[in-house]
């Protein structure tokens, strides 16, 4: 592991639930509907007034990684399955999860995000970005539930 996954938490119980509820999808594993979702959770946060224009463009992109891994690592595109998203507000704070239909993962397939071979790879950003983005990135549930808080 590596410096930057060092805030990286995985936890093999499921994710708790926190916050206030602003609004729950089932999203089909599908990549071609997956920013009509996303833009439905940032005008559910903007309706609540909990976010500023820069949190916005983070969550986003949080959402964008978080769901495209869930359906492509997670659910392996497989149309049958769901991706649900929960997202939520704590202390004037956006939070979500997302939960796939996959196996989970260990941390051990992570790459080491302060190498150098690491830049040269065509897959695995977007744990980093979430990382770089978010004050709290956690899996749960063997890694089929991600947990990300402002």
């Amino acid at each position: 592991m590596s410096r930057v996954s060092d805030k990286l938490q995985f936890h093999r119980e499921p994710a708790p639930a926190k916050g206030r509820t602003l609004l729950e999808l089932d999203i089909p594993s599908d990549l071609n509907l997956k920013f009509a979702y996303i833009l439905r959770a940032v005008e559910a946060l903007r309706a609540q007034a909990v976010m500023s224009p820069d949190d916005q463009k983070a969550l986003e992109l949080c959402l964008d990684e978080a769901i495209k891994n869930a359906i492509v690592w997670g659910n392996v595109q497989d149309p049958k399955k769901k991706v649900k998203v929960r997202l939520w507000e704590e202390d004037g704070r956006w939070g979500f999860t997302v939960s796939d239909q996959g196996q989970g993962f260990t941390t051990e397939i992570l790459p080491d995000y302060d190498s150098e071979e690491f830049l040269w790879l065509d897959r695995g950003r977007g744990i980093y970005i979430l990382l770089n983005y978010a004050s709290e990135v956690a899996f749960h549930d063997n890694g089929r539930t991600l947990l990300v808080r402002a």
